[in-house]
C-alpha cells in the first residue's frame, strides 16, 4: 500500500517536473523571439549619425523655434524689464516747417545759353542766387553767380512763414522801399518787406506790395558792372575781387495774364 502510494507521488512530481521543462523553454523562445530583439541591420541604420542636410535642418528648426520662443518672452515679459522713469532733459530748439529748400535758380539766368536745349546738360544749372555778405540795403546785395557745390550762402529756405532765409547766417531776402534790388537783412517777425509767396506758376511774388491788379513779383536785372556790394562771404584775398557782369534780383512789376522767363524760380 505504501509503495503504491510513494510510485504516485513520485510520478506526480514526475509530471510537474516535465511540465517546468517545457515552460522553460517555451520562456527561453519567448525571449529569443522578434519582440526581444532587433534586426542587425535596422540596428546600424538606427545607430548611424545624421548627415550634414539633417544637421542644418535640425539646427535650422532649433533656432526658429528658439525665435520664436524668445519674441514669445520678450512680448508678455516687456512691462517687468522697464525701469523707472529717468528725469526729463532739456526742451530742444523749435523746429522749422519749411515750404520749399535748396538751391534757388532762375530760368532765364541759371543756364548757359550756349548749350543746345535738346542735351542732358541743358537741365543742370551753371548759376545760382548768392549773396554778399552784410545786411546793408546797398551792399548786401542778391544776385546769380557760379555754383558753389559746398556754399551755404547758396542754400534757402522757404518757411511757412513766408520768409526766404539764407542758411549762411539765417538772414531774410528782403525787399527795400527806396530801390528795387533785393538785399538781405536780419529777420524781423510780420515785416511786410520780408513777406514772400511762391505760387503755382513759379513767381515769388510779394505778400505786401501785390494787389488783385498788380502783382510784384521778383525778377532779375540785366548784367550790370561797377555796383557797390560788400564780399562773397569766406572769400579771401583776389577772390574777393569780381568785376564781371552781374544780374541782380529785383522786385518789378508782374503781368498777371504774361509770364517772362526772369520771373519763373524754383528750389532745387
Amino acid at each position: 500500500m505504501i509503495n503504491k502510494v510513494l510510485c504516485i507521488i513520485l510520478l506526480f512530481l514526475f509530471i510537474i517536473i516535465i511540465y517546468k521543462i517545457i515552460n522553460k523553454n517555451n520562456t527561453l523562445e519567448n525571449f529569443a523571439s522578434d519582440k526581444w530583439t532587433t534586426n542587425k541591420d535596422k540596428l546600424e541604420a538606427e545607430s548611424q549619425s545624421l548627415n550634414d542636410t539633417q544637421k542644418n535642418e535640425v539646427k535650422n528648426m532649433i533656432t526658429s523655434i528658439s525665435k520664436s520662443e524668445l519674441k514669445s518672452l520678450i512680448s508678455s515679459q516687456s512691462p517687468l524689464l522697464v525701469g523707472p522713469t529717468g528725469q526729463q532733459g532739456i526742451q530742444g530748439p523749435a523746429g522749422t516747417k519749411l515750404i520749399a529748400s535748396g538751391r534757388l535758380i532762375n530760368k532765364s539766368g541759371s543756364y548757359d545759353s550756349t548749350i543746345d536745349q535738346k542735351s542732358n546738360n541743358y537741365f543742370i544749372p551753371q548759376f545760382v542766387v548768392t549773396r554778399t555778405q552784410g545786411t546793408n540795403p546797398t551792399s548786401s546785395l542778391a544776385f546769380i553767380d557760379n555754383i558753389s557745390p559746398f556754399g551755404s550762402f547758396q542754400n534757402w529756405q522757404l518757411d511757412i512763414n513766408n520768409n526766404i532765409i539764407n542758411r549762411y547766417d539765417n538772414t531774410c531776402l528782403t525787399m527795400d522801399n527806396s530801390a528795387s534790388k533785393l538785399y538781405m537783412s536780419t529777420c524781423v517777425e510780420d515785416s511786410p518787406s520780408q513777406k514772400w509767396t511762391w505760387d503755382n506758376t513759379n513767381r515769388i511774388i510779394s505778400t505786401s506790395a501785390s494787389s488783385n491788379t498788380n502783382l510784384k513779383c521778383i525778377g532779375l536785372t540785366k548784367p550790370e558792372v561797377n555796383i557797390l556790394t560788400t564780399n562773397i562771404p569766406n572769400c579771401k584775398g583776389n577772390e574777393c575781387l569780381s568785376n564781371s557782369a552781374r544780374k541782380y534780383l529785383i522786385v518789378k512789376d508782374c503781368d498777371i495774364n504774361n509770364i517772362n522767363e526772369d520771373e519763373l524760380w524754383a528750389f532745387i
